[in-house]
């Protein structure tokens, strides 16, 4: 089946869609080891393990206006401080238009609870920056988001979104949970090679005492507990996803993230950005 989008001003790209089956609302981890931080204008919820009712279409619409799929979103340490990443999860495959409404969400979170970026860089997530590479999907996609009105940069790669190259980095969730998983496992490793190496011997463990504080400074610098809680963006409500395994600082970071975003009224302009975009391009 052919699909027509014309996400992107006067932009029209041409996108046979693949057979899918419907992902959202079966949330690839056990649902008890997930919890929700919902703070919507009428209501306040804390630590409400993950129903699948909430994201199931063909039921009372949840989705923000104008959103066709919610995403997960969540801060990647980098070189410049952190960089917003999605989709991380929610969505295995995605149309062109689909990823362009990610990088408007994106944009909007890293613009409303980062005021040092007004126009956040917009990357797309790619095996190269060589316009020829990639898939279908992501070709339409780097068509369409060349065209809209955002700071998009173009393709990035994977070693980019720990530099200070983007300030949001977008791609479907199939990539992005398994990047991510595979940022997890990496920073595991090191960790757990430079404990082995610190002693292995008298002489490591005072080198050990030596750099102490770098290392504390370091852990730190990347501790996941500080990026505890991935924003499930795009819904009609702001709804933070937790760590079920997180402690209480990295809980009380989660409760922090959904303060902010309420404060910021980022559902609102999420909604006012979208809705923009649909008026200038007619749709």
């Amino acid at each position: 089946m052919s699909v027509q989008s014309q996400f992107a001003g006067t932009t029209s790209v041409t996108w046979t869609k693949p057979a899918q089956r419907q992902v959202i609302g079966q949330p690839e981890d056990p649902v008890h080891e997930e919890h929700l931080v919902r703070l919507a204008p009428e209501q306040e919820r804390a630590a409400r393990p993950l129903d699948d009712r909430h994201l199931v279409p063909g039921q009372e619409p949840v989705h923000g206006p104008g959103v066709e799929r919610p995403a997960i979103v969540s801060l990647i340490p980098s070189r410049g401080g952190h960089t917003y990443m999605l989709d991380l999860g929610a969505n295995a495959s995605c149309t062109p238009a689909q990823l362009c409404q990610f990088a408007v969400m994106g944009s909007v979170l890293a613009a409303d609870l980062e005021g040092a970026h007004q126009r956040p860089r917009v990357g797309l997530l790619n095996i190269g920056e060589e316009e020829i590479k990639g898939n279908d999907v992501v070709q339409a996609a780097h068509i369409l988001l060349a065209a809209m009105d955002i700071n998009y940069v173009g393709f990035v790669e994977g070693h980019d979104i720990f530099s200070d190259k983007v300030d949001v980095v977008v791609t479907d969730g199939f990539t992005g949970n398994i990047a991510l998983k595979s940022m997890e496992g990496a920073a595991r490793l090191i960790i757990e090679a430079m404990r082995e190496e610190f002693v292995r011997s008298p002489l490591r463990k005072l080198g050990y005492l030596a750099a102490r504080p770098t290392l504390n400074a370091l852990r730190k610098r990347i501790d996941p507990r500080r990026y505890n809680g991935a924003t499930m963006v795009g819904l009609n409500g702001i709804v933070i996803k937790s760590h079920g395994d997180t402690d209480l600082f990295g809980f009380q970071r989660a409760i922090e993230v959904a303060v902010l975003e309420a404060r910021n009224g980022v559902t609102e302009r999420i909604a006012q950005r979208l809705g923009v975009s649909r008026e200038a391009e007619g749709i």
